[in-house]
Formats: C-alpha cells, sequence, structure tokens
C-alpha cells in the first residue's frame, strides 16, 4: 500500500474522530442549543440529554440563555412525560423570572405548570395554570397549547361539550397558519373523548388519523402517543387482530426511547392482551401490571389503564394517590405571577375563552 494512503487512512481511523469529538465539545452553547431544540419534535429523548449535561451548563455564561437552556428542557421533559424533570425544570426557570426570555416565554411556563399539575392529579390547578398560560400569551399561535390543555382537563372533568368548543378554537387558530402538527393533537383529543363516551368505533378513526399525521410529520412523540391509543381503542372492541399488527410497529419506536410512561403503557397493553388470549397465564400478568403502573405518574393515565384492566378481569390492587401535595404548594408559591385566587373562579376562564371566540369571530368575518 502506498505509504501517503496508508498514513491518511491512519488519521482518518484514528486522529481525525478525535478532533471531532474536541470540535463537537467545543460547540459554542448556542449551537448545543439549537441542537437539542432541533430534536424536540424527533427525538426529545435526545434533547433532554443534551439539555441535562451539567458540563454544557458549565459554559452558559448568561442568564437569558440560562432562561432559554430550561425553556427547551421544559419542553423536552414534557415530550417524553418525565414528570419529575418537568418539576425540576420548572424549580429552574422559577429563578429566572425576572429575565427577559421569560418575560416573552411565560406562556409556554405557565402551560408546563399545567401539565405537571394535570399528570399529577390536580385539575383544579392544572385549569388555572392552562388559564395563566392563555392569558399570557403573546400571539394567537402561543394561545393553541394551553386551549387544548384546557380541554384535556375539561375532558378529563366530564365537561366534554366544553372540551369540543376549545379544540374546535385551537383547531380554527392551527387551520388559519396551516398547523399540521396540531390538527393530529386536536383529532387524539377528540378521539379521547369518544373513548370516554364508549363511542369506539370513532375513537378508532380519530386516533388512526392522528397517527398517520404524526407519521407523515415523523413526529415520533405523537406517534406513540396516538398509536398508544390507537391500541387501547383495539382492546376496548376486542379487535386483536389489528392489535397485534400495530403493536409490533410501536414497540419498534419505544426501543429508541428512555423507559418511561410510554413504554410503561405499552407493557400494560400487551399484558391485557396476552390476558385476553391466554387465560391461564393472567396470574403471571398480575405482577408485570402493577410493576408498570408504579412506574407511571399521571394519575388520569392510571385510571383510564385500571378502567382497561378491569374489563378484562385483572386485579391491581394499588390505590391511585393523588401527586406530591407539598410540591404542588411549592410551584404555585414559586410563580405568584400566575393570580391563582383570580382564576380559581370558574368566571374569569370562561371569560377568557369567550373573548379569544369573539375575537375568531370578529376575524373570520
Amino acid at each position: 500500500m502506498n505509504k501517503a494512503i496508508f498514513k491518511a487512512a491512519l488519521y482518518l481511523i484514528f486522529v481525525f474522530p478525535c478532533y471531532a469529538n474536541k470540535q463537537i465539545l467545543a460547540m459554542p452553547i448556542q449551537d448545543k442549543l439549537q441542537e437539542a431544540r432541533d430534536y424536540l419534535s424527533v427525538l426529545p429523548e435526545r434533547s433532554l440529554a443534551i439539555l441535562s449535561n451539567q458540563n454544557h451548563l458549565l459554559n452558559i455564561d448568561s442568564r437569558e440563555t440560562l432562561a432559554d437552556w430550561y425553556d427547551a428542557k421544559l419542553i423536552a421533559a414534557i415530550r417524553v412525560a418525565n414528570l419529575q424533570q418537568i418539576y425540576l425544570t420548572l424549580l429552574e426557570i422559577s429563578e429566572l423570572q425576572n429575565t427577559a426570555f421569560f418575560q416573552e416565554h411565560s406562556s409556554t411556563t405557565f402551560n408546563g405548570i399545567g401539565i405537571w399539575m394535570r399528570r399529577s392529579g390536580f385539575l383544579k390547578q392544572a385549569k388555572i395554570s392552562y388559564a395563566c398560560s392563555l392569558e399570557n400569551s403573546k400571539t394567537e399561535r402561543a394561545k393553541i397549547s394551553p386551549m387544548l390543555n384546557l380541554g384535556i382537563v375539561e375532558t378529563k372533568l366530564g365537561n366534554n361539550a366544553r372540551a369540543k368548543q376549545l379544540y374546535n378554537l385551537a383547531f380554527n387558530t392551527a387551520e388559519k397558519y396551516e398547523m399540521e402538527n396540531i390538527f393530529a393533537v386536536v383529532e387524539n383529543s377528540l378521539g379521547n373523548i369518544a373513548l370516554s363516551e364508549g363511542n369506539y368505533p370513532e375513537a378508532e378513526r380519530l386516533y388512526a388519523s392522528a397517527l398517520e399525521r404524526n407519521e407523515k410529520l415523523m413526529r415520533r412523540s405523537g406517534e406513540l402517543t396516538s398509536g398508544l391509543n390507537l391500541l387501547l381503542s383495539f382492546l376496548y372492541q376486542d379487535k386483536l387482530d389489528l392489535f397485534t399488527r400495530l403493536s409490533g410497529r410501536i414497540e419498534r419506536k419505544l426501543k429508541r426511547s428512555e423507559i418511561g410512561i410510554k413504554t410503561a403503557t405499552f407493557e400494560i397493553l400487551k399484558a391485557v392482551y396476552t390476558a385476553r388470549i391466554d387465560e391461564a397465564a393472567t396470574s403471571d400478568l398480575t405482577e408485570v401490571i402493577a410493576r408498570n403502573m408504579k412506574m407511571i405518574k399521571d394519575k388520569s393515565l392510571q385510571k383510564l389503564l385500571s378502567d382497561l384492566i378491569g374489563v378484562y378481569g385483572l386485579a391491581w390492587d394499588d390505590k391511585i394517590i393523588e401527586g406530591n401535595q407539598a410540591q404542588r404548594d411549592h410551584l404555585q408559591a414559586r410563580y405568584p405571577s400566575c393570580d391563582w385566587e383570580k382564576f380559581s373562579d370558574e368566571n374569569y376562564i370562561s371569560v377568557l375563552i369567550s373573548q379569544f371566540d369573539q375575537t375568531q369571530a370578529l376575524k373570520e368575518n
């Protein structure tokens, strides 16, 4: 072999990777932040890993950049459904409320507080948080997320008519800005209403459409959410052949995720499916279900899965315990800029929704 070629090969094999790694480590912090934000839709686990790197944090010398950093980390934690990371990140952001970045993006933070409250079982506080997010949203586009999340809370409270109103408002706004990812979220949310009403064929149709949209947009977090919901609708209808076909696809997607709430949900659904096709396996599956239910901190999801488990004659003896009330109170105290007392009055939330509805109607005319 020519010596020059041999030396070049050795350089590429041994020297260049080391140089490249040093270059990556030396990347400006803004580039790392942008990389993390780029991964938010397609691989939020990667975003969370980048944003949790303590070495990167040590290189941040601006409170504005730090606020930007934790804002992205909050979104990543929400998308991987890591309740503890959501809480800890919200505590970090609370120290940065005097930054210009927070003032401009506070709606994202209040929306995140609402998500933590809702998944911890504090529905009243979740509504207040979403109302604060809505009130602090600077643009129509920014109002979509708190509208959708308010709708989710109303669905969980059994107020389906109000929930549908909120989903329609969010959908109409998203349609104006051609935000197809929101169409998938709305379909998934309407599927949840159909499921709660026992209209399983309609829930299946909506979940399937949401899954198709998310796949087209390569939104893996959305794919997993709508895919798991579609599996749930199959079980309620005893469509075991369809469950078998889809479950393999969902399992492959989950292998790219960290072990968490979505993996635990899938394991429970798979256990219920196994119990349906093999009654002799029921006793062994009880332990699988109990172990995975403990990983799910989202109280409303626990309730939904518990109902399904009961339908199939399986047992889950643990009580659904409400989230940490001390953490709830601590979060509220950390964010006095949200008027928790004012929005505890249902009328204020109704006024906010009505104002947005009227604004939309005026613009359409």
